[in-house]
């Protein structure tokens, strides 16, 4: 995947398309929680040990599914926070190969980091300018736990590193590198670090400005104006007095050590962390700093705000508590909203639910002790009165809930206003409870109505806009099918035009502009008669993409709506509306803005429909090969996971025939394996899974009972497109053809003929005919006595061994299983699923098999190591080793501060050694 372009604000992902971590969220999260289960499964197991050989299954499980997040996290464009999870996936190794590593302490902090990792990715989805540096605290209890040799904030810094010019000031004096300089910089060092002595700093400052000066390489020459601007802050006491900054200063230190014997190499990681340390010290009128602010402004970094380093921000909250404390808060405000419009039955329900409500504020932030005792008065005081509050009293609760439900659904850690506004609506509330009127909404209480409205307004319009774009999608399908019948395409010009006033109020112009020419389009189609072969290749594929692209537009205003404005066009010339994101071909438009890389709608040959469904799809550049290849295991990956949630529905349909949940479900499988292929260029696969949509949106629409004909197709339809998929995945799905799925699906739909599906394996249709068979599935048939055979990793000097599982070992919301090391690919968010026991590979087995030694399966049950499916590995980076033993470094630096202190000033001439744990890297 092409990285991020250079973009010197602590927000990596301020210009970046949010859509594939919208898709991934969920799954990390569900995956993550799932890992840390494992971990702390193990660490158990080992304490109640005793000594006993230990069963690591459960840790290598928890081990392969981070090391597969770390990949998800990596792919979608976000490396500070990749390298927190990867953090966790490092110790988590580390427990592997030194089991005493494994406490519940170590689990705990594990924990703490995912919480605050995903709390942090939450804040970035929502569009919030945060930077991962807050995450350090985590990150540094993990790296120290595993013994990593580089600690450092800057490490989660998000910017790339790139030398730029910094101008040297007019008149500076040059000054030649001389072994008689080190005396003085010696001691002006020593005098910094010990005690953060200001003139040392200014000393070194100009030092630094005259080596510029001197600088023939424009590299060198900036390296010098950044040391400038550091030692210009720590002079003004702006970057910090701790050991990161202080050890900074012995490292410049060193690397002058190298320049003066003639070796010109410059450290890029040191360089940057200068450059970091500069991003946090602001200068002010009262603390002018010229070159400092000539280094910030170079480096963009007056576009962002500082960030400590040295405290907690994200992660200080147990989710569940938040999710129990927004639950409160909702059931609340609908309770007051019922109370003050004249319900007095709820009296009693709102004062639940009120101390309810006050029992989370308080245990969340207990600073705001003051509101929720405000709170609870207004309650104990109405419900006194046995009456519906006074309009002041409703008003100014309902102020206090509003600011309430949008503070925990939007929490910001770094907003300091929260105690404040807290206490200023218990004053509020006290005031109006004492008889006192009502006080003017204050400005910032005007914005969170509006901030609310807003939200709740595009969420409703993204639904009305979905809506209407699946009746257009759904009749342009019909007609391009059928093109002599026009009777579908009556109503879309009216739905058009009724999605282009929508996006217009939104001021959305291009997509307004899009939804004009397409009405204008399916206008002239239901006058003019229709070439099939021309349209297919002309009209209908235009229109295909352009709905492809709408769809894209009403996803993205669901999360990211200011980047949605900017990002899609209506290209006039080729009478489509594409999307700017993610273009490698030579017709694509250029984009206003640098982006990162984004799904985005691939041509189709015929109708074009969205992806209805988190399938993770990443854009398909013609620049690298190795980017269609990553993007197909994409596919692959996340076919597999909607084979098995289509599986899962036609096994709930088998109980209840007309559970129309279940049909939806069903039906947005088929509708996302179309979307999804179509995208990656599996033209067939769509045209086969498209056929089977149409089948299921006609069920749908006769709101009836699925029969047992359709049940038995779409179950062996959807264990067939199973099998298509690992045959895409082997290079071998050319022998596929969509003539087959079409031909029994439309046999169903259109003349309610069953037409069993013959797939290319002249399988004949044995699992849908035999209702025995239906019922089988791996987890009800696990007996007491069943152990299961699972192929273990290869140990160096050990032969290959069969780890054998008891009932005892199973928790069927995540089963433990031995998964040898060399497969690095776990399903996201429920790694041991009973369901992926369940892949096609054993549906042909099932098929021959003879019904008689079907009991032998409850005996045991062996996994083969091949059907462990591989994606691609992730390597992890330089500074976290996840081996056994770590990597050398080239250079190590030894301990500065304990050796300073008892050297004598003169002594320091000779060398002056910098910290063990810091590593200068020279190219």
């Amino acid at each position: 995947m092409s990285s991020n372009p250079v973009v010197h604000s602590d927000n990596e992902v301020a210009l970046a398309d949010l859509g594939p971590l919208a898709w991934v969220l969920d799954e990390l999260r569900k995956s993550l929680d799932s890992a840390i289960k494992g971990i702390r499964r193990f660490v158990r197991d080992k304490d109640a040990g005793g000594g006993a050989e230990l069963d690591t299954t459960a840790l290598r499980q928890a081990r392969q599914q981070l090391h597969q997040s770390v990949g998800a996290l990596q792919m979608v464009g976000l490396p500070a926070p990749t390298k927190v999870l990867r953090a966790i996936e490092s110790l988590a190794q580390k427990m592997l190969d030194q089991s005493s590593l494994a406490t519940e302490d170590a689990v705990s902090r594990m924990e703490r980091t995912g919480f605050a990792l995903m709390e942090y990715l939450e804040s970035v989805l929502k569009g919030k300018n945060t930077s991962a540096v807050a995450l350090f605290q985590q990150y540094r209890d993990l790296l120290e736990l595993s013994g990593a040799e580089r600690v450092h904030p800057a490490d989660l810094w998000a910017p790339v590193w790139q030398w730029l010019p910094v101008p040297v000031p007019q008149g500076t004096q040059p000054i030649e590198y001389s072994h008689e300089l080190r005396r003085q910089m010696d001691q002006a060092v020593l005098r910094l670090v010990r005690l953060a002595d200001s003139s040392s700093a200014s000393t070194l400052l100009d030092i630094c400005l005259g080596f510029a000066a001197a600088q023939k390489t424009p590299d060198a020459r900036t390296f010098w104006m950044i040391c400038a601007g550091y030692f210009e802050g720590m002079a003004l006491q702006l970057c910090g007095d701790d050991i990161y900054t202080k050890r900074a200063a012995s490292r410049i230190l060193q690397q002058y050590a190298t320049l003066v014997k003639g070796e010109p190499a410059l450290s890029d990681r040191l360089a940057q962390d200068l450059v970091f340390f500069c991003s946090r010290a602001v200068p002010t009128v009262a603390k002018p700093a010229p070159i400092l602010s000539a280094v910030r402004t170079t480096y963009g970094l007056n576009r962002s705000k500082p960030v400590s380093y040295d405290v907690e921000q994200f992660g200080r909250f147990d989710p569940a508590v938040l999710a129990l404390a927004r639950k409160r808060i909702a059931s609340a405000a609908e309770t007051w909203s019922a109370l003050a419009g004249g319900d007095t039955n709820r009296l009693k329900l709102a004062a639940e639910q009120f101390a309810a409500v006050a029992e989370s504020l308080i245990k969340l932030h207990a600073e705001s002790a003051e509101l929720a005792r405000a709170l609870t008065s207004a309650i104990d005081s109405t419900l006194r009165s046995g009456a519906a509050p006074t309009p002041a009293v409703a008003m100014e609760v309902a102020t206090s809930v509003l600011y309430l439900e949008a503070a925990y659904d939007d929490l910001d850690p770094t907003d300091n206003q929260m105690v404040e506004r807290g206490a200023r609506l218990a004053q509020r509330l006290k005031h109006v409870l004492s008889g006192g009127d009502p006080e003017p909404l204050e400005q910032w209480m005007e914005e969170l109505y509006r901030r609310v409205s807003d939200r709740q307004t595009i969420g409703s319009v993204v639904d009305e806009l979905r809506t209407t774009l699946a009746e257009v999608e759904k009749s342009l399908d019909q007609f391009f099918r059928v093109p002599a019948d026009k009777s579908p395409l009556h109503q879309v010009p009216s739905q058009l035009a009724q999605m282009r006033g929508v996006l217009a109020v939104l001021g959305l112009e291009q997509p307004a502009l899009a939804c004009l020419r397409m009405r204008s389009s399916v206008e002239q189609l239901l006058v003019d008669d229709i070439d099939e072969r021309s349209a297919k290749s002309g009209i209908f594929e235009k229109l295909g993409n352009s709905l492809g692209a709408l769809s894209f537009l009403i996803d993205m205003l669901s999360y990211q709506r200011a980047l949605a404005k900017k990002l899609f066009v209506y290209d006039e010339e080729a009478g489509e509306f594409k999307s700017l994101m993610g273009r490698g071909r030579a017709d694509a438009v250029t984009p206003p803005v640098p982006v990162a890389p984004t799904p985005v709608p691939a041509p189709a040959p015929a109708a074009m429909a969205p992806v209805a469904a988190p399938i993770v799809v990443q854009p398909v550049l013609d620049e690298d090969d190795d980017d269609e290849a990553e993007l197909l295991d994409i596919f692959l990956d996340e076919a597999r996971e909607v084979v098995q949630t289509g599986l899962d529905s036609i096994s709930a349909l088998q109980s209840n025939s007309s559970d129309l949940e279940q049909q939806t479900i069903l039906r947005r499988a088929f509708h996302t394996l179309k979307g999804s292929s179509r995208m990656v260029g599996l033209n067939e696969f769509g045209e086969a899974a498209w056929s089977f949509e149409q089948l299921l949106n006609d069920l749908l629409a006769q709101q009836r009972a699925v029969s047992d004909d359709l049940l038995k197709l779409v179950g062996r339809a959807m264990h067939a497109f199973g099998r298509w998929v690992e045959d895409i995945a082997a290079n071998n799905h050319a022998r596929w053809s969509a003539q087959d799925f079409r031909k029994s699906a439309d046999a169903l739909r259109l003349h309610h003929e069953y037409v069993p599906l013959q797939t290319p394996d002249d399988a004949v249709d044995t699992v849908a005919e035999m209702p025995e068979l239906q019922e089988i599935s791996l987890a009800p048939a696990f007996e007491p006595d069943l152990r299961l055979e699972v192929a273990q990793p290869q140990e160096d000097e050990a032969p290959q061994e069969a780890a054998v599982i008891t009932e005892e070992t199973f928790d069927f919301g995540g089963i433990d299983l031995a998964l040898p090391e060399s497969a690095e690919v776990i399903e996201l968010a429920s790694v041991p699923e009973i369901a992926s026991f369940e892949e096609p590979e054993l549906l042909p087995e099932l098929e021959v098999a003879e019904l008689p030694e079907l009991p032998e399966l409850s005996e045991e049950l062996v996994v083969a190591e091949s059907e462990v499916i591989e994606l691609p590995d992730f390597e992890p980076e330089a500074d976290i080793a996840l081996a056994s033993e770590p990597e050398p470094e080239l250079e190590l630096e030894t301990e500065l501060l304990p050796e300073l202190e008892a050297a004598e000033l003169p002594e320091l001439s000779e060398e002056l050694v910098v910290a063990e744990s810091e590593v200068i890297e020279l190219p």
